[in-house]
């Protein structure tokens, strides 16, 4: 498969995560097996964000949700850092490794997919452009994800991003 397909169905994938919805009240625990190694503010964010929970709770499992959410948000806005350095050098910066827990949750086989590998081919193809339409295609990651950590009411990577390059 190409990298533009691949890159485009991992981030089909990983949007349908991050766009779904339910109306589960309960909480999430931050504290599972599975989220270790992430970044625990991230993953208190995504377990305190209305929308996230919702979401991982209409997954089955949610335990392939959460993981994914929580890479998602916390990838995209290294993405971003990794994008403001590169517009205000004029230089490339070494690409974000993409984070990881220290066990994937799987599901019948399936794990998530290097980020850092999919951010890699689309700057292969698009130089910095590329680095924008990863962040604000149609199947960005930062369509939900806030600029600010735990600001939910605020922009998201999308818009910010957007904003600059028009």
């Amino acid at each position: 498969m190409g990298a533009k397909r691949k890159l485009c169905v991992t981030c089909a994938t990983l949007t349908l995560l991050v766009v779904g919805c339910s109306n589960d009240t309960s909480s999430l625990d931050v504290d599972e097996k599975y989220l270790e190694g992430f970044d625990p503010a991230v993953v208190k964010e995504v377990a305190e964000n209305e929308y996230y929970s919702n979401h991982i709770k209409n997954w089955d499992p949610p335990e392939f949700a959460y993981q994914g959410v929580v890479i998602e948000v916390q990838y995209c806005r290294e993405v971003y850092s990794f994008y403001e350095e590169w517009k205000q050098t004029g230089v490339q910066p070494e690409i974000p490794a993409a984070p990881e827990p220290d066990v994937y949750f799987e599901v019948q086989g399936f794990t998530w997919p290097d980020r850092k590998a999919d951010l890699q081919a689309s700057i292969e193809s698009d130089g910095i452009d590329g680095v924008v339409e990863f962040m604000s295609g149609q199947m960005g990651c930062g369509q939900r994800v806030p600029l600010e950590p735990g600001d939910h009411d605020g922009p998201t990577i999308q818009e910010v991003v957007l904003s600059e390059t028009e």
